[in-house]
This record gives structure tokens, C-alpha cells and sequence, in this order.
């Protein structure tokens, strides 16, 4: 595990490791698995919702 970047962003210092830094042919499939994760969630929060509002 080494230092890929370490800079500045103003007053946060900040430090990327080359273990969480992935090929470009990877980047689809990730954001692909971001995506699916996030939808399934945004649909329970609001499945959720409508069942809140229906018994409130």
C-alpha cells in the first residue's frame, strides 16, 4: 500500500492510497453496482414514505 496523490484541498489535507485506485475498465462495473444500490434504496425510502403518509 503506497501514496498514489497527498494534497491540499484548503485546510483538509488529503491522502489517497494506491489500494482503492482501480483500472478504467473497472470504473463502469462499479459505477453500474453504485447505481443498482443506490436505486434499490431511493425505492424503500420511498416505499417507506407512501406507507408513512397512508397511516399518518
Amino acid at each position: 500500500m503506497a501514496v498514489a496523490k497527498d494534497y491540499y484541498n484548503g485546510p483538509t489535507h488529503i491522502i489517497i492510497m494506491d489500494d482503492y485506485c482501480v483500472s478504467r475498465e473497472e470504473v463502469p462495473e462499479i459505477l453500474d453496482r453504485i447505481g443498482q444500490q443506490a436505486y434499490r434504496d431511493l425505492c424503500a425510502a420511498e416505499s417507506r414514505k407512501q406507507q408513512n403518509d397512508g397511516t399518518a
